[in-house]
């Protein structure tokens, strides 16, 4: 999983991005991978006047997903997830909103930036990334980018009100069950929601989904 998620986030993402509908003066819909350039595509369809985004998303790139969930939190933007909202969609979409809605969707967490590369993973994250054939000034780099990543990521958790300990639980390959089965995504109850900081949330994971995922997903 971590290989896969540093190929990711260093690879060119623009090639990965969703797309924005404007539906009307109240509601945004936005459908894909959120890819390095989405906050300027969210900017040229949201203003104000916006009160609702209805999602479908599997994630994408964090520093532009943490922009856009900044931005909905300041405009006191609900969100509607329809089908998925995963990864970078569930940290800063999800959180960032501030009225949710679960409509014949799941919203499912695997760790953030703070919890699976930096502190004490980043001897295994400078590894992997080493394996990739990266140099010494490239790595570098990379250090430095996410440096400003947890930074702004604790700034976003800290003005929202949720907290590090979903992203620590569910960075882990069993998500916090306490068992040797390795799950895809953490999705949380009513219950662990609360637990965490993530309130006013209507609907619950949809089981019909969560069948039909390709990952062994967890609901606790």
């Amino acid at each position: 999983m971590l290989k896969a998620s540093l190929l990711f986030l260093l690879m060119p993402l623009t090639v990965y991005a969703g797309d924005w509908t404007r539906l009307n003066d109240g509601t945004l819909n936005f459908e894909g991978p959120i890819g390095a350039d989405e906050f300027v595509k969210f900017s040229e369809v949201y203003d104000e006047r916006v009160k609702l985004l209805i999602v479908n998303s599997g994630g994408g790139e964090t520093s532009a997903a943490m922009e856009i969930g900044f931005a909905l939190h300041k405009g006191d933007v609900a969100i509607e997830v329809r089908n998925w909202c995963l990864s970078s969609c569930a940290n800063y979409f999800f959180t960032g909103a501030t009225a949710r809605i679960i409509n014949g969707g799941i919203v499912g967490f695997h760790g953030n930036v703070k919890a699976c590369f930096w502190g004490d993973n980043w001897p295994k994250t400078r590894s992997e990334l080493q394996e990739q054939g990266l140099s010494y000034e490239q790595i570098e780099a990379f250090h430095k980018n996410m440096q400003i990543q947890v930074e702004t990521e604790q700034r976003f958790l800290e003005l929202v009100g949720v907290s590090q300990e979903l992203f620590d639980r569910s960075c882990t390959s069993d998500k916090g069950m306490g068992s040797d089965k390795e799950y895809s995504f953490l999705l949380p109850t009513q219950k662990t929601f609360e637990k965490y900081g993530i309130f006013n949330v209507v609907g619950s994971q949809d089981p019909k989904i969560i069948e039909e995922f390709p990952g062994l997903l967890v609901v606790d």
